[in-house]
Protein backbone atom coordinates (compact mmCIF):
# COMPACT_ATOMS: atom_id res chain seq x y z
CA UNK A 1 0.00 0.00 0.00
CA UNK A 2 1.34 3.45 -0.87
CA UNK A 3 0.57 6.95 0.37
CA UNK A 4 0.90 9.95 -1.91
CA UNK A 5 1.65 13.04 0.13
CA UNK A 6 1.81 16.36 -1.67
CA UNK A 7 2.63 19.99 -0.98
CA UNK A 8 2.03 22.99 -3.21
CA UNK A 9 4.95 23.86 -5.48
CA UNK A 10 5.54 25.46 -8.84
CA UNK A 11 7.97 23.27 -10.72
CA UNK A 12 6.72 19.71 -11.30
CA UNK A 13 4.78 18.15 -14.17
CA UNK A 14 1.80 16.85 -12.19
CA UNK A 15 -0.97 19.40 -12.56
CA UNK A 16 -4.27 19.59 -10.72
CA UNK A 17 -7.11 21.93 -11.61
CA UNK A 18 -9.85 23.06 -9.28
CA UNK A 19 -12.64 25.45 -10.23
CA UNK A 20 -10.47 28.56 -9.69
CA UNK A 21 -6.88 27.87 -10.62
CA UNK A 22 -4.23 25.45 -11.79
CA UNK A 23 -1.89 23.93 -9.20
CA UNK A 24 1.42 22.20 -9.68
CA UNK A 25 2.09 19.59 -7.03
CA UNK A 26 5.39 18.29 -5.80
CA UNK A 27 5.30 14.77 -4.37
CA UNK A 28 7.35 15.10 -1.24
CA UNK A 29 6.46 11.98 0.68
CA UNK A 30 5.89 8.41 -0.28
CA UNK A 31 5.38 5.72 2.35
CA UNK A 32 4.91 1.99 1.96
CA UNK A 33 2.41 0.81 4.54
CA UNK A 34 2.68 -2.32 6.59
CA UNK A 35 0.98 -5.51 5.43
CA UNK A 36 -0.56 -5.77 8.90
CA UNK A 37 -3.99 -4.09 8.87
CA UNK A 38 -3.71 -2.59 12.37
CA UNK A 39 -0.21 -1.22 11.77
CA UNK A 40 -1.27 0.20 8.38
CA UNK A 41 -4.22 1.96 10.03
CA UNK A 42 -1.92 3.48 12.66
CA UNK A 43 0.47 4.68 9.94
CA UNK A 44 -2.45 6.23 8.06
CA UNK A 45 -3.71 8.04 11.16
CA UNK A 46 -0.18 9.31 11.85
CA UNK A 47 -0.07 10.73 8.31
CA UNK A 48 -3.43 12.46 8.80
CA UNK A 49 -2.17 14.07 12.01
CA UNK A 50 0.98 15.45 10.35
CA UNK A 51 0.89 19.17 9.57
CA UNK A 52 3.60 19.45 6.91
CA UNK A 53 1.52 18.74 3.81
CA UNK A 54 -1.84 17.68 2.47
CA UNK A 55 -2.98 14.19 1.60
CA UNK A 56 -4.77 14.23 -1.77
CA UNK A 57 -5.25 10.53 -2.44
CA UNK A 58 -4.24 7.12 -1.23
CA UNK A 59 -3.16 4.46 -3.73
CA UNK A 60 -3.58 0.95 -2.34
CA UNK A 61 -2.78 -2.50 -3.57
CA UNK A 62 -3.14 -5.85 -1.90
CA UNK A 63 -1.02 -8.89 -2.78
CA UNK A 64 -3.25 -11.59 -4.32
CA UNK A 65 -2.71 -14.18 -1.58
CA UNK A 66 -2.47 -11.87 1.44
CA UNK A 67 -4.13 -13.20 4.56
CA UNK A 68 -5.25 -9.81 5.87
CA UNK A 69 -6.49 -6.78 4.01
CA UNK A 70 -4.87 -3.42 4.90
CA UNK A 71 -6.80 -1.63 2.10
CA UNK A 72 -10.02 -2.56 3.91
CA UNK A 73 -9.01 -1.04 7.25
CA UNK A 74 -7.49 2.08 5.70
CA UNK A 75 -10.49 2.59 3.41
CA UNK A 76 -12.82 2.91 6.41
CA UNK A 77 -10.66 5.68 7.88
CA UNK A 78 -10.24 7.48 4.54
CA UNK A 79 -14.02 7.47 4.01
CA UNK A 80 -14.46 9.33 7.31
CA UNK A 81 -12.25 12.15 6.03
CA UNK A 82 -13.44 12.06 2.40
CA UNK A 83 -10.00 11.11 1.09
CA UNK A 84 -10.12 9.19 -2.21
CA UNK A 85 -8.66 5.69 -2.08
CA UNK A 86 -7.59 4.25 -5.43
CA UNK A 87 -7.54 0.45 -5.38
CA UNK A 88 -5.05 -0.84 -7.93
CA UNK A 89 -5.72 -4.56 -7.49
CA UNK A 90 -8.52 -4.84 -4.92
CA UNK A 91 -11.35 -6.86 -6.45
CA UNK A 92 -13.15 -7.85 -3.25
CA UNK A 93 -16.92 -7.39 -3.23
CA UNK A 94 -16.81 -5.55 0.08
CA UNK A 95 -15.43 -2.43 -1.65
CA UNK A 96 -18.65 -2.18 -3.70
CA UNK A 97 -20.49 -1.14 -0.53
CA UNK A 98 -20.52 2.63 -1.07
CA UNK A 99 -22.03 3.23 2.37
CA UNK A 100 -18.88 1.92 4.09
CA UNK A 101 -16.35 2.75 1.35
CA UNK A 102 -17.74 5.95 -0.15
CA UNK A 103 -14.40 7.22 -1.45
CA UNK A 104 -13.00 3.94 -2.82
CA UNK A 105 -12.24 3.92 -6.57
CA UNK A 106 -11.36 0.73 -8.45
CA UNK A 107 -9.09 0.20 -11.41
CA UNK A 108 -10.31 -3.39 -11.84
CA UNK A 109 -13.90 -4.68 -11.68
CA UNK A 110 -15.18 -6.77 -8.76
CA UNK A 111 -15.42 -10.53 -9.18
CA UNK A 112 -19.22 -10.33 -9.22
CA UNK A 113 -19.13 -8.50 -12.59
CA UNK A 114 -17.45 -11.53 -14.14
CA UNK A 115 -20.94 -13.04 -14.30
CA UNK A 116 -21.73 -10.69 -17.18
CA UNK A 117 -18.83 -12.14 -19.17
CA UNK A 118 -19.96 -15.70 -18.42
CA UNK A 119 -23.50 -14.81 -19.52
CA UNK A 120 -22.21 -13.47 -22.82
CA UNK A 121 -20.28 -16.71 -23.37
CA UNK A 122 -23.35 -18.83 -22.55
CA UNK A 123 -25.49 -16.89 -25.02
CA UNK A 124 -22.79 -16.72 -27.70
CA UNK A 125 -22.15 -20.48 -27.70
CA UNK A 126 -25.85 -21.24 -27.26
CA UNK A 127 -25.32 -23.42 -24.19
CA UNK A 128 -28.53 -24.66 -22.58
CA UNK A 129 -27.22 -26.53 -19.52
CA UNK A 130 -24.22 -25.65 -17.37
CA UNK A 131 -22.56 -27.08 -14.28
CA UNK A 132 -20.94 -24.64 -11.85
CA UNK A 133 -17.87 -25.54 -9.80
CA UNK A 134 -17.03 -22.71 -7.44
CA UNK A 135 -15.40 -21.82 -4.14
CA UNK A 136 -17.45 -21.07 -1.05
CA UNK A 137 -16.28 -17.44 -0.79
CA UNK A 138 -18.32 -14.26 -0.86
CA UNK A 139 -17.21 -13.34 -4.39
CA UNK A 140 -18.13 -16.78 -5.75
CA UNK A 141 -21.57 -16.55 -4.16
CA UNK A 142 -22.12 -13.12 -5.74
CA UNK A 143 -21.16 -14.50 -9.17
CA UNK A 144 -23.45 -17.51 -8.63
CA UNK A 145 -26.43 -15.35 -7.67
CA UNK A 146 -25.91 -13.17 -10.76
CA UNK A 147 -25.99 -16.26 -12.99
CA UNK A 148 -29.07 -17.66 -11.26
CA UNK A 149 -30.95 -14.37 -11.71
CA UNK A 150 -30.31 -14.47 -15.47
CA UNK A 151 -31.08 -18.17 -15.84
CA UNK A 152 -34.64 -17.77 -17.15
CA UNK A 153 -34.14 -14.67 -19.29
CA UNK A 154 -31.11 -16.09 -21.13
CA UNK A 155 -32.65 -19.55 -21.68
CA UNK A 156 -30.14 -21.80 -19.93
CA UNK A 157 -30.33 -24.05 -16.90
CA UNK A 158 -27.87 -24.62 -14.06
CA UNK A 159 -27.85 -28.41 -13.80
CA UNK A 160 -25.43 -28.75 -10.93
CA UNK A 161 -23.56 -26.66 -8.38
CA UNK A 162 -20.47 -27.95 -6.64
CA UNK A 163 -18.19 -26.06 -4.32
CA UNK A 164 -14.74 -26.89 -3.04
Amino acid sequence: MVFLWATAASRLPFMMRDNRSLWALEWTYLEILSSNALTASKQFCRMLAAKNGRLFALVVSNPPHALNSPPLSVSFIAALYGIPVIGVSSRHAIFSDKYAHSSFLRTVPPYSQEAEVWLELIVHFNWHEIVLIHSNGQEAKALLSQLERQEQTKAFKVCGKFFF
